[in-house]
């Protein structure tokens, strides 16, 4: 018997309910608003792409404010130092305790709050 194709006569009408594959929860590590997002629902989505950004005002005056302190200290530094040249001028211990707080303590803070700054971006992490 050969095979013919032909148009059904009878249909069937089910209730049904979609469910995506896969869904995951987004939780931001700052706040902040929601500048851009680059898919839209239900788009498929590689590892590493950049799904939303975020806008975050009170990180950039927190960066202005670690880059101003660290700035600072810099400054206080090198002042300090070229003034030791001059034997007798600054105590040592003085251009010790300046060192000490530009070398350490400003850069960690900018380093902090830079990585925070990488946090206003969401991303696909997994494969």
């Amino acid at each position: 018997m050969p095979v013919v194709s032909k148009q059904l006569d009878a249909s069937v009408k089910l209730p049904a309910e979609l469910a995506p594959d896969e869904s995951v929860a987004l939780f931001p590590r700052v706040q902040g608003f929601v500048e851009e997002v680059n898919v839209d629902r239900g788009s498929v989505v590689k590892k590493g792409q950049l799904l939303a950004r975020l806008v975050a005002p009170e990180l950039a005056a927190q960066r202005a404010e670690a880059e101003s302190k660290t700035s600072a200290a810099r400054s206080t530094f090198d002042r300090l130092k070229s003034a030791s040249a001059t034997p007798g001028a600054i105590a040592g211990h003085d251009l010790e305790v300046a060192e000490a707080r530009f070398t350490p303590r400003a850069h960690a803070s900018t380093r902090y709050v830079r990585s925070r700054v990488t946090s206003t971006c969401a991303r696909r992490s997994t494969a």
